[in-house]
């Protein structure tokens, strides 16, 4: 995955962003003059509006108000599944488990109904399980 940034969050810079789906790393820029990571999300439609659901004016979490989370990393994905899986690694990676991170709770795929249209058995609904928490099972072995 190759992360943009960080960029400053503003209806500008979201409006050359291409849409689809991608991961995102929201923060500020501390005393020292670098990105200090606060909050991973997704956006599996469309980046950039999911996005702007954390410009300033329209920010619903209290925290990340606070906290003046203005800029922000991303990465375009794929498809729904890859947004997923690069959301999970940034929050492993960034301490989201440790609570490091503003997030509540570890990412959880936000799927549409066309997502899994034929998609009926087990292993095809496992595919949307954080590959850090649920490593795949090597083949070969049962």
């Amino acid at each position: 995955m190759l992360w943009y940034g960080p960029s400053r969050l503003t209806d500008q810079a979201l409006g050359v962003m291409r849409e689809g789906p991608g991961a995102y790393i929201l923060g500020f820029i501390g005393s020292l003059g670098g990105f200090v990571p606060a909050y991973v999300g997704g956006g599996f439609a469309s980046l950039p509006g999911r996005l702007r659901d954390h410009l300033p004016a329209a920010e619903q979490n209290s925290r990340l108000r606070t906290m003046q989370c203005d800029w922000f990393y991303y990465c375009y994905a794929v498809d729904q599944l890859d947004a997923f899986q690069f959301e999970c690694a940034a929050y492993h990676e960034l301490g989201g488990p440790r609570g490091l991170l503003v997030n509540e709770a570890h990412p959880t795929p936000h799927l549409s109904p066309l997502a899994l249209l034929g998609q009926s058995a087990i292993s095809d609904i496992r595919r949307y399980q954080c590959g850090i928490c649920y490593p795949a099972i090597p083949r070969g072995t049962s």
